[in-house]
């Protein structure tokens, strides 16, 4: 049977966890000492867990997943909203690079699709705001934010559209094909994140 015993967490504990579905806890292979909790944020601690003093240096927030390089287990690879990161996972000093050069990725919350103009999309995406496409392969920013989320394209008027940030009081309106956005979210709820 196994037990387990609060040990320490991160300073910053509350960036741990922005969603369950991006929390993890890795022990390295060969040394119990080295381990990894991250979320929002990472950390890496060197003397099992008594502290974590080290952040993850140059990885992109909201981390996915780690795995030790199964033919080197002083390489670690990090996913995360920002793509893939190969790091050096020895107790000394930890140095991170990413690893995505040509690597074109787009996680969307939500898309809309234009009726009287069938090539114009509009997304609601992660980390990269709200980009619209007009059947180009090169999406263009539309609007302002880090989390793009729900949008919407009038059903009559392609230049009509709504795109929102994260939180629920962030809804903006462009009646000229997203040339301008102007806030819309008076009586809506303020600082709730969708």
């Amino acid at each position: 049977e196994s037990t387990w015993t609060f040990v320490s967490r991160p300073t910053n504990a509350s960036n741990i966890c922005g969603n369950t579905y991006n929390a993890f806890i890795r022990v390295h292979p060969s040394n119990a000492n080295i381990l990894y909790i991250a979320g929002v944020k990472g950390w890496r601690s060197v003397n099992g867990g008594t502290a974590f003093p080290v952040t993850i240096p140059s990885v992109h927030d909201d981390y996915k997943d780690m795995i030790f390089d199964p033919s080197n287990s002083s390489i670690a690879w990090f996913v995360s909203d920002g793509g893939v990161y190969r790091c050096t996972n020895d107790a000394g000093s930890m140095s991170c690079a990413g690893r995505n050069h040509d690597l074109r990725t787009t996680m969307f919350f939500d898309i809309a699709l234009a009726k009287t103009a069938p090539n114009r999309v509009l997304g609601g995406t992660q980390d990269n705001g709200n980009i619209m496409t007009d059947g180009s392969l090169e999406w263009k920013s539309v609007s302002y934010g880090g989390d793009g989320k729900y949008c919407a394209i009038s059903p009559v008027n392609a230049n009509a559209m709504f795109a929102q940030y994260q939180y629920a009081d962030s809804v903006a309106y462009s009646s000229d094909g997203v040339k301008t956005f102007a806030v819309v979210n008076t009586n809506l709820p303020s600082d709730e994140e969708y």
